[in-house]
């Protein structure tokens, strides 16, 4: 089709960056709506929790965008996804200063060198979990291309497989469930000191300040 129809008439090659620049939107906004709270309560661990199983179960769910009528879906799932990773980012960096804080190094040093020996170890466990992770998409990245190349082989070029690439994407959402699980098996609450907010407007009104102070400084 020369053109998609979605809020208007838009070009299929404008319609990816549309969608991109609507899903960093969404992602700006609930970083400060509720990035704030991660410090504080069991909001840390929750979000991580909530923001994971919410991403992953929309990376699955994309099998359901199976037939191009289903844009709307599939455009919603994506924004849905990006704006879960986004949080749940924010809440594993929330955990960072107190795994680090909990470190023997840090804990059996005295008292000036508590802040330079934090810092490393801060550094220490922030570059081992990246190597980690880029490590891990590599390895679910090959997965994902042969999977795309042995279902492009079982289909044609007149008649491609169904859910060619439907299928890797849940792939990919399965494969963040299950590691998400597994470091949420290990991660404790580490509560945080108590929320200063009463009910979730107030939550969130809480929120935008802390963000407004951190951009201000």
């Amino acid at each position: 089709a020369a053109e998609c129809v979605l809020f208007g008439r838009v070009s299929p090659a404008f319609y990816p960056y549309l969608v991109l620049a609507v899903s960093v939107a969404m992602q700006t906004g609930a970083f400060v709506a509720v990035g704030a709270l991660a410090d504080y309560g069991r909001w840390r661990r929750g979000l991580l929790m909530v923001s994971t199983v919410a991403g992953s179960v929309a990376c699955i769910a994309t099998v359901g965008a199976f037939k191009p009528s289903l844009l709307w879906l599939a455009t919603a799932l994506f924004i849905a996804l990006q704006v879960a990773f986004g949080l749940a980012s924010i809440a594993y960096n929330a955990y960072l200063p107190l795994l680090a804080a909990n470190h023997r190094d840090v804990r059996q040093g005295d008292a000036a060198a508590t802040q330079a020996a934090s810092d490393r170890v801060a550094n220490t466990i922030s570059l081992g979990a990246y190597v980690c992770g880029y490590g891990a998409s590599l390895v679910q990245l090959v997965v994902v291309a042969g999977m795309i190349w042995g279902l492009g082989k079982a289909g044609s070029k007149e008649a491609p497989f169904p859910l060619l690439h439907q299928l890797p994407i849940a792939v990919s959402g399965g494969w963040w469930l299950l590691a998400g699980a597994v470091a949420l098996r290990w991660f404790r609450a580490r509560p945080g000191p108590p929320l200063p907010a009463r009910n979730p407007f107030t939550a969130i009104a809480f929120s935008a300040r802390a963000f407004v102070r951190t951009v201000r400084h």
